[in-house]
């Protein structure tokens, strides 16, 4: 379960220092877009063969530091509605580049189904029962021990940018990222072009047979633990349960908290 305490974490900030501002790159939100454009604006321009990979360069050096910039620089994040980024999590780390996340999807594998695996990349070109379904990835994440390299790109917005004890500027959403970095960019003269949102162009028709496949129970555990997002960035997850054709949350269920 996830601590309920919000713990600052400087690596997960970037600073333009050169325009007074600090932004939290949340994964699946734009972040790849995101820490393009910022590194640049920074005056770094050999990105190497991912922004993420430079963004400690840019990242407050401490606490202090971090401190520092929230007290006098312009804030801002993006957030997504929740189980549209676990979507896109999904198709990058288990549908997409086999190869790459073979060892991603085998781990999840054997974490839900409880069994071992060979270790040869074989094994996920054999048979469709090998890889991870949907509803195996959502169980896989709301594994309360878990702790994955990957675990960035499903934590909780609350809990990873902190918006209770970082004071925002901005919050946008990816629903809405083109007026939205628009007025960013315009408010701060940025030169550099408009980020443009990677979709994966997954299809509206693919999402809602994967999110169909969920069940209702699975579905409320999701809420439980985003709930906080849902509820602060206002995302609709009756919405979820409607695409997936399953009552909608009852007002005991919306009245029950984990925090």
């Amino acid at each position: 379960m996830d601590s309920r305490i919000e713990n600052p974490d400087p690596s997960h900030f970037a600073v333009i220092r050169p325009h007074k501002s600090m932004a939290c790159l949340i994964n699946k939100v734009a972040s790849t877009s995101l820490a393009s454009h910022l590194l640049k604006l920074n005056g770094y321009e050999d990105l190497g063969p991912s922004p993420h990979s430079g963004l400690d360069r840019i990242a407050p050096k401490s606490a202090d530091g971090l401190r520092y910039y929230n007290k006098t620089f312009y804030k801002f994040m993006f957030v997504r509605d929740p189980m549209s980024r676990l979507l896109s999590c999904f198709h990058d780390k288990i549908v997409m580049n086999p190869e790459r996340n073979f060892w991603f999807r085998r781990h999840v594998l054997q974490t839900i189904r409880g069994k071992e695996l060979p270790a040869t990349k074989n094994v996920l070109r054999t048979t469709g029962n090998e890889v991870p379904s949907f509803e195996e990835f959502i169980q896989y994440i709301l594994e309360d021990d878990i702790q994955d390299k990957f675990k960035s790109h499903w934590s909780p917005y609350w809990s990873y940018c902190t918006p209770c004890s970082i004071q925002y500027d901005m919050i946008g959403k990816l629903e809405t990222n083109t007026a939205d970095f628009k007025y960013l960019w315009k408010k701060f003269g940025w030169i550099e072009p408009v980020p443009v949102a990677n979709s994966y162009k997954m299809s509206q028709e693919t999402k809602n047979a994967y999110v169909s496949s969920l069940s209702r129970e699975i579905i409320l555990r999701i809420y439980k633990r985003y709930q906080i997002d849902y509820e602060m960035f206002e995302y609709d997850i009756n919405a979820v349960l409607e695409v997936a054709k399953a009552a909608p949350l009852t007002d005991q269920e919306l009245s029950e908290s984990e925090y």
